[in-house]
């Protein structure tokens, strides 16, 4: 009844979201069919393959923390979008950037990518050599040259969104191509598919077309390519197709299993709301003195095969850490922001904005996987936009005086 219940609701998402914004590509779309559908495979697919099975109640979590994410969303989309978006590629003025907004992102890329590779180099260093160590992973992830990794993956999505699409020169593939390999090195797989969804939604929403089976089939061609590339570096030798098949499913079900698995052992809940907002909270605790917690949770539930995660799907994590009240209110509050990045892009046609909302559906899309809003990127990259917007600004305003009468 309630996988009933949750597919009534999301294909009401779909068709409401649609005539207001003229897209399927919203964030609680971009949630709800991911996620419901590695549920339909769970349940197709994995009897039987020594996973545990999956405790259904999880699903009333789910139907719940959507709603109010959408409805967040929506209550935000009256007053800033102020009229239905009639046409059917709302993203059309959006597809030429200027040449001075590309020549600017490609100094700051290169600046972001000297300050990325001091601190590779320094963490390299600092581990004698091995990038398989705690010291390399604790080293590489702190500092400047960290953050600014952080910003380079939206610079990533711009250039392969535009810059590639146009038949760019080297420069603009070798912000991608660094990007990319920095991001391996860290060894964090879905932080690398992140950037690359959102690419693929960018040029989605730009050429106007539906999402197909072409782009579900790339998406899980560009998730077992990214497993291979990143425990062949690992092992240091070609990580064989059985491995590959093993891992890749048991990352596919992991958050899903996590969730139910921790809800079917009846778990406590509730346990920490500022970890949902941690690094605003980690600002304060600076104030005072105290050292800043980390993001990475340490609730490890067992699902079968030998494999433990610590994930627990989106809502899942929001319930465990907020509780019933505190998962409310931030579903509502994810729902307002991630919306407002869709509705300020429609209003303003900025392009610096547009690549924010893309950076933010690629979270929304693993929203079956774990929890992203509370990553620090996601503070920091809105204060990066600010910043390019005003500059996309002047760009455009100073193109519109200089044209001819």
């Amino acid at each position: 009844m309630v996988l009933a219940l949750l597919i009534i609701e999301i294909l009401l998402f779909l068709a409401i979201d649609k005539k207001i914004f003229g897209t399927y590509l919203t964030p609680t779309n971009i949630i709800g069919i991911p996620f419901l559908l590695i549920i339909l495979l769970n349940k197709i697919f994995l009897k039987g393959a020594g996973f545990v099975e999956l405790f259904t109640p999880m699903l009333w979590v789910w139907s719940i923390g959507l709603f109010c994410f959408w409805l967040g969303g929506i209550i935000i989309t009256m007053p800033l979008l102020g009229k239905t978006v009639e046409t059917n590629r709302p993203f059309v003025q959006l597809d030429v950037p200027p040449e001075q907004l590309s020549r600017i992102f490609l100094v700051i890329s290169y600046i972001l990518i000297l300050l990325a590779s001091l601190n590779i180099i320094k963490a390299y260093l600092s581990a004698g050599g091995k990038i398989n160590s705690d010291v390399f992973e604790k080293e590489a992830g702190s500092g400047i040259g960290a953050h600014a990794l952080l910003m380079l993956r939206y610079f990533m999505i711009y250039f392969i969104v535009y810059a590639l699409s146009k038949r760019a020169g080297l420069m603009s593939w070798t912000v991608v191509i660094v990007t990319l390999f920095f991001t391996i090195i860290y060894k964090s797989k879905t932080w690398i598919l992140i950037p690359l969804v959102a690419s693929i939604f960018g040029r989605i929403l730009l050429s106007g077309k539906y999402f197909n089976v072409k782009h579900l089939t790339l998406f899980f061609g560009l998730g077992i390519l990214v497993f291979w590339v990143t425990y062949s570096l690992s092992f240091g030798h070609s990580a064989s197709a059985l491995f590959i098949k093993q891992h890749f499913t048991a990352y596919i079900n992991a958050g899903i299993l996590g969730f139910s698995e921790y809800l079917r052992l009846d778990r406590e809940v509730g346990i920490s709301f500022e970890f949902l907002f941690q690094p605003v909270v980690n600002i304060f605790y600076k104030i005072i003195g105290e050292s800043p917690k980390g993001i990475i949770s340490n609730l490890l539930v067992a699902i079968g095969n030998e494999y433990e995660t610590n994930v627990k799907t989106l809502f899942g994590s929001i319930y465990i850490y907020g509780g019933w009240f505190g998962g409310l209110i931030t579903s509502f509050i994810w729902g307002i922001l991630t919306y407002s990045a869709l509705v300020l892009t429609l209003r303003l046609k900025s392009i610096s904005v547009f690549v924010l909302y893309l950076f933010i559906l690629g979270a929304c899309f693993f929203g079956w996987f774990d929890v992203y809003f509370n990553h620090i990127a996601f503070y920091e990259i809105p204060l990066l936009v600010i910043f390019l917007f005003v500059l996309e600004t002047v760009i455009k305003n100073s193109r519109t005086i200089t044209q001819p009468l």
